[in-house]
């Protein structure tokens, strides 16, 4: 008996001081690897044997390597050298990535490594001094180009291609840029817009859902615009709690914005017909509806400041969305709320569609090994890849689903369709069949 003790307190030993000395081993590794200027081991979520915050060098002009630099912050999930690896493109800041508890589904499904690159110009990653300029998606894509190279004399095994939202559509530029950097990319609630307030969302928020249910919408943003003088001191104080100001489009004009912002939120993010107020309802009642879809912040100071990368990008190349504010004019304190205007202050808007065409000519027509996921009630859908007609691409809609939609939401048949193109194009299997 004691020697099976023995025994057993010596194979955990060596097996712990083994994974140490690996861990070490790939630190050692990671640091000497090309423009890594530093690397921070952190605690890793379960599915991985280890994890890092590696900070990356990178021109912030591709086309002048020699001019000025900055560090891009790349989270690195290790697994195995040999095991596939998940290339998440965020869209933003990725401050998430270091909570221990976060994986990316496609690395569940694979068991894989996982690195998630925060995007240029968010968080930690951001030039100085800043010039918007280099803020374009070819920048962005040659990132991403740049990092792969550094990895992949690491990582030998097949590497997949994904984001969310605005990093689903980075992770779509990427592979027009670079179509053969990796070999799949599966691309979540990605849009792909062609105007600086592009109508297929507005046209769309006119047709989603049932007439009965998009009629109560409107009605309930005339109700809350009529009693907008009674909820205007609860709708400060509701935003005073979080410290949120209005100095950059004052209480009303913010307060204008957040409901005619309403409709959008209530199908991006699934919201039930449940949750919307009736017209007898107390103004308390129509402020709680009204923030639980959009909150009071939503268009402060400091929530602008914090997107404004985005917004520049948008008002620039990606293009977004407006509002139909017809049904309202009347108790609007201004004429229109153009989103445009959520961009960098004192940075003109000079919206150009030419390389989202070039994208969307590309994706119908060259995309390959590409997965795209839509939520079939996310208004962000109306402008999804048009890659129906190609046949090496794939596109589903989660049934019913919103901007929150996976392939773990998709129906049996489309995930087994999922699962089988993956399969195909890259011989893998996935672990559980979710």
């Amino acid at each position: 008996m004691f020697k099976t003790r023995l025994l057993t307190v010596f194979l955990v030993v060596f097996f712990l001081q083994t994974a140490i000395a690996q861990t070490d081993s790939l630190l050692l590794r990671l640091r000497s690897l090309p423009d890594v200027v530093d690397v921070t081991p952190i605690r890793a979520n379960t599915l991985f044997k280890s994890a890092y915050v590696i900070m990356v060098d990178q021109p912030v002009d591709h086309d002048k390597p020699n001019g000025k630099h900055f560090h891009q912050r790349v989270f690195l999930s290790h697994v195995d050298f040999s095991k596939p690896m998940i290339f998440v493109t965020e869209g933003y800041q990725a401050d998430y990535a270091q909570n221990p508890r976060y994986t990316e589904e496609l690395s569940r499904l694979f068991g894989a490594n996982q690195i998630v690159v925060e995007h240029r110009y968010f968080g930690k990653s951001v030039p100085s001094p800043l010039d918007w300029k280099y803020l374009t998606v070819k920048n962005a894509a040659a990132d991403h180009h740049l990092i792969v190279g550094i990895f992949k004399a690491l990582y030998h095994g097949k590497w997949i291609s994904t984001g969310i939202s605005k990093g689903g559509q980075t992770s779509i530029y990427y592979r027009y840029f670079y179509p053969d950097d990796v070999d799949a990319t599966v691309a979540y609630v990605a849009p792909i817009n062609f105007a600086l307030e592009d109508p297929r969302e507005e046209l769309f928020l006119k047709k989603v859902g049932t007439d009965e249910v998009r009629n109560k919408i409107e009605q309930f943003q005339k109700l809350l615009l009529q009693h907008k003088k009674e909820i205007l001191p609860d709708f400060e104080k509701r935003a005073q709690k979080v410290n949120a100001t209005f100095n950059r489009f004052g209480l009303e004009a913010a307060f204008d914005q957040t409901v005619l912002e309403y409709p959008f939120s209530f199908w991006q993010w699934g919201h039930s017909e449940s949750e919307i107020p009736e017209q007898t309802a107390s103004n308390e009642t129509l402020l709680k509806a009204l923030c639980l879809a959009v909150p009071a912040f939503t268009f402060s100071d400091a929530e602008i400041v914090k997107f404004e990368p985005f917004f520049a990008q948008a008002n620039a190349e990606l293009g977004y969305y407006g509002y139909d504010v017809k049904p309202f004019k009347e108790w609007l304190k201004q004429k229109s709320y153009p989103n445009s205007v959520l961009g960098p202050l004192n940075l003109p808007v000079h919206y150009s569609a030419v390389a989202m065409k070039s994208v969307d000519k590309w994706l119908r027509k060259k995309a390959e090994r590409l997965i795209c996921v839509y939520g079939e009630c996310d208004p962000w859908s109306a402008s999804a890849a048009r890659i129906e007609n190609n046949p090496k691409t794939l596109k589903v809609y989660s049934p019913k689903g919103c901007h929150t939609s996976r392939i773990s939401t998709l129906s049996e048949d489309q995930k087994t369709a999922v699962f089988e193109r993956l399969h195909d194009w890259l011989g893998l299997s996935i672990l559980v069949n979710k």
